[in-house]
């Protein structure tokens, strides 16, 4: 009987799931970190320069999970070498669990046929590190595209809020401003009137103070309100 027949494989719903599972922990990484970096350059609207550059900026940032290589081949170490060996020590067979005598020692399993032999323990091999990169990048395309999304989505609903403003009274618009929708809250969409909706880089924000602003939003409400 070969080795390969008896070889202990790990069962397909559980590559699924741990594959399934590390895709979402690498797409939230991704997902967080594009959220916090694209509004850095100040872009308003799909821009797609500053999404290969916000995309590279966390590509960058993907070494700081290289920690999380075994967790992509976490079935096989389970389920191929964890729990075999544990069965292997409690005097069961390896593979499929059948309990077996002390004189069986290099026999084989009277059930499944696998030798009596203890499984190797987990090993980086190769194919795990492509594993890692493949199922990484899979992880980063998927988080950072549902982050540009969410970003451009956003700045598409503060298009529509100022032009229903606009459309009910103009001229007392003068200057607006909110907070993106969360991650990217540190940073603020703008509407000036004449100029539009815009957004800035973060390093060269030129914000109104808040006395201000106060004062602009007084006299924003004050007109919207009056009869």
């Amino acid at each position: 009987m070969s080795t390969r027949e008896h070889s202990i494989e790990a069962p397909t719903w559980s590559m699924i799931f741990f594959r399934s599972l590390f895709v979402i922990t690498i797409a939230s990484f991704a997902f967080a970190s594009y959220s916090l970096i694209r509004p850095l350059f100040g872009t308003f609207g799909f821009d797609l320069a500053t999404c290969l550059k916000s995309a590279g900026a966390v590509l960058a940032l993907g070494i700081f999970v290289v920690w999380l290589i075994p967790m992509v081949d976490l079935h096989i170490s389970i389920f191929e070498h964890v729990i075999p060996r544990r069965r292997f020590r409690q005097g069961r067979c390896a593979q499929c669990g059948h309990s077996r005598s002390p004189d069986m020692k290099g026999r084989s399993c009277s059930e499944c046929g696998r030798p009596h032999e203890e499984p190797d323990g987990w090993r980086l091999r190769g194919g795990t590190i492509l594993n890692f990169v493949i199922w990484l990048s899979v992880g980063l395309l998927v988080g950072s595209a549902v982050a540009e999304t969410r970003l451009t989505l956003d700045e598409r609903r503060w298009v529509v809020e100022c032009r229903t403003l606009e459309e009910m009274s103009a001229d007392s618009l003068g200057f607006r401003a909110r907070p993106r929708s969360w991650p990217s809250s540190y940073s603020e969409l703008y509407y000036r009137t004449g100029q539009g909706t815009y957004a800035e880089p973060l390093v060269t924000n030129q914000r109104m103070d808040r006395s201000q602003r106060s004062e602009t939003r007084s006299r924003t409400e004050t007109s919207f309100y009056s009869p």
